[in-house]
């Protein structure tokens, strides 16, 4: 009878000693996107959803492939402002992205973007913004304004003639 309080009472002990299950999260590592390559972290707009969790394992939400919700479906990282729509082979890269971008554009003129890729192949005035698409060897950067400022960098493996964008 004392042998088994005895192990009952180390049990609890060694409980108390280790942290919850819902202290313990799991962190990302740096995130580095590169809007010129078309990655982010090595992950590129064709990844799986199961690449893009193993890869980057701090995702706070996630929608069915294939699905009419979330644009069809993807990995979202909504504390690092950073969307994965895997079913529709695209990144997105929103205003206050906590990771590093190669490319600063966030807040910056238009004018500033063109420097770095040239004209936009398409400019379209939509009620969330002017979306200026630019051709890349992955496909196509499509960059957001509002009030002339950059906020949105979408990186689509389609041509800037075949996306269609989710709103």
């Amino acid at each position: 009878m004392k042998k088994n309080l005895l192990v009952l009472i180390s049990a609890l002990c060694l409980a108390g000693a280790l942290p919850a299950q819902d202290e313990k999260k799991v962190k990302c590592k740096d995130i580095k996107a590169s809007i010129i390559k078309g990655d982010v972290n090595g992950l590129t707009t064709e990844s799986s959803m199961a690449d893009v969790k193993k890869a980057l394992p701090c995702f706070t939400g996630e929608g069915e492939e294939g699905g009419t919700a979330n644009c069809g479906g993807g990995v979202f990282y909504r504390e690092n402002e950073i969307y994965f729509y895997t079913s529709k082979d695209y990144i997105e890269i929103r205003s206050g992205f906590l990771g590093k971008l190669d490319t600063p554009l966030f807040g910056r003129d238009i004018r500033q973007a063109n420097d770095y890729f040239t004209k936009p192949v398409k400019t379209e005035e939509k009620s969330s913004g002017t979306y200026h698409y630019y051709k890349q060897k992955y496909g196509t950067l499509i960059i957001r304004t509002n009030d002339d400022a950059v906020d949105l960098v979408q990186l689509w493996k389609s041509k800037w003639d075949e996306v269609v964008l989710c709103e």
